[in-house]
């Protein structure tokens, strides 16, 4: 791969760099981010920060930043972090905008290994590779998730050039296809569902690692979790009709795998209270040693030890998950009540 100093070269001196952050009530974490942001190995030309109306220390903080950063605060919170979003674009003039969230710390070298891929007029978007900080079992267990879900489907939906999320965390697209919308909860999918739509390809960079804090607790956790789950399925509702046929076939791939899952853990039940039939015992054991597999690749990739103890909260949160979904596909898909409320996840950093 080109290195970033040969897009600068390549490009003519044309690619300038934004970066855009929004914050609301960030006191424990906002100043590590904006450190991580300062200490890239390649600088972003500009720093915007959006403060949506903070009732904590946040603004305090922002102040040591003011003469490196443009910081834009906000009377009253949006609500709303596409629109915080839209606000701070305003004050953007780079030809590329890098975003991440408040609570997310950026390896040294994210703009480094997310900017090449631009080289390629055809790449409007690039999504980042998203790590959980290391808290506690749920957070673990986040992580377990995020490898399968990066390592695997992610790598997988790059090849076929079907990716239908550029994290919020860990982001970088072309300034003129930068655009929040307001009628869904998942802003970043909506927007990259929309670059898709137009022709452009979203690629997957593995080395620009993004590292952001989860829930550590159960209702927390539920609370965000719900929030991405309806936020797919109201760009379900949004997108099918638009994108292509490979985005398509993603969208539903979801729909194949959760009901199979909640039949299975319904058909394991009934094996062990019965007379355990040996298939859905087979399967389980088939799911428990394919998880393992991607838990090792965890232990040895980014020496997350902590990860082995916590298959079996694995296959716990998983049953969560897949209530949550079904809660989420009955709400927004058939009873129409649509939840456009920010769903804000506590996070405790003590622990």
């Amino acid at each position: 791969m080109l290195r970033t100093r040969s897009v600068r070269v390549l490009g003519a001196g044309s690619l300038k760099i934004s970066l855009l952050l929004c914050a609301y009530n960030e006191e424990q974490t906002i100043e590590e981010t904006l450190r991580s942001i300062l200490s890239q190995t390649v600088k972003p030309d500009e720093v915007i920060v959006v403060n949506d109306g903070s009732t904590d220390r946040t603004a305090e903080i922002l102040r040591k930043f003011e003469n490196e950063c443009t910081v834009v605060h906000l009377r009253k919170n949006t609500g709303n972090k596409a629109k915080a979003q839209m606000i701070g674009l305003r004050y953007a003039t780079g030809n590329l905008v890098a975003f991440t969230d408040a609570d997310t710390r950026l390896d040294p070298k994210f703009l480094e290994n997310g900017l090449p891929y631009f080289l390629d007029p055809l790449v409007g978007g690039v999504s980042g590779h998203v790590l959980s900080e290391k808290r506690n079992w749920l957070t673990s267990v986040r992580q377990i998730q995020y490898t399968v879900w990066q390592s695997l489907y992610k790598r997988g939906m790059s090849e076929l050039d079907s990716i239908m999320v550029i994290p919020g965390a860990a982001g970088i697209v072309r300034r003129e296809l930068f655009s929040a919308s307001f009628d869904t909860v998942t802003e970043d999918m909506d927007m990259t569902l929309r670059i898709s739509e137009l022709g452009y390809k979203i690629v997957y960079a593995p080395d620009a690692k993004a590292y952001t804090n989860d829930p550590t607790d159960l209702d927390s956790y539920v609370r965000q979790t719900t929030r991405w789950y309806a936020g797919y399925f109201q760009n379900i509702k949004k997108h099918f009709r638009f994108v292509p046929i490979r985005m398509k076939v993603q969208m539903v791939i979801p729909f194949l795998e959760t009901f199979p899952t909640l039949g299975g853990w319904l058909m394991l039940v009934a094996a062990l209270l019965c007379s355990m039939n040996p298939i859905p015992v087979s399967v389980f054991v088939f799911n428990v040693i394919a998880i393992e597999s991607f838990v090792m690749y965890g232990v040895m990739r980014f020496s997350r030890r902590d990860l082995l103890a916590q298959i079996p909260a694995y296959f716990f949160v998983r049953i969560i998950d897949t209530c949550v979904w079904l809660k989420c596909l009955i709400n927004e898909l058939i009873l129409g009540k649509r939840e456009l409320r920010w769903l804000r996840a506590d996070r405790s950093l003590s622990l």
